[in-house]
């Protein structure tokens, strides 16, 4: 695979990124718990596919990331997890 700062090449298409980037970031190694789920091919595909886009060694590192994401955007979460936590 070559990669410039045009162009991802990947199975033979190009894909012209130029200034893009990842919107999540693979954090350092912390205490995990383990959990099993269970979802639909071609979710995992697509995960698959942006674990390879990203750079993002794991898919532990994918959920983490999207569901930290998800926590500081949902305006509801948030109310919820205060009144929760109060």
């Amino acid at each position: 695979m070559r990669v410039d700062n045009q162009s991802r090449t990947t199975n033979n298409k190009n894909f012209e990124w130029g200034n893009t980037m990842a919107i999540l970031k693979s954090k350092p190694a912390v205490e995990n718990e383990k959990i099993k789920v269970e979802i639909p091919q071609d979710v995992a595909e697509r995960i698959q596919s942006y674990l390879r886009y990203s750079g993002i060694e794991s898919v532990s590192d994918f959920f983490t990331e999207a569901s930290l994401y998800v926590f500081s955007k949902d305006k509801g979460f948030k109310a919820f997890e205060k009144q929760e936590n109060s």
